[in-house]
């Protein structure tokens, strides 16, 4: 299986963390931005598999 990086924008820092533990615990790579802006500039930028 590949690692695949998986892009979570929220803005609510617990479900972040949640979200990124689920992500890594499946063996894949989190990506994270807690607004839209830097949500949509870490998708250009770092251009996430999902």
């Amino acid at each position: 299986m590949s690692v695949a990086r998986v892009l979570v924008i929220e803005d609510d820092v617990n479900n972040l963390d949640v979200a990124q533990r689920i992500i890594r615990a499946a063996g894949h790579e989190p990506l994270s931005a807690t607004d839209g802006a830097s949500g949509l500039e870490k998708a250009r930028s770092a251009r996430p598999d999902a």
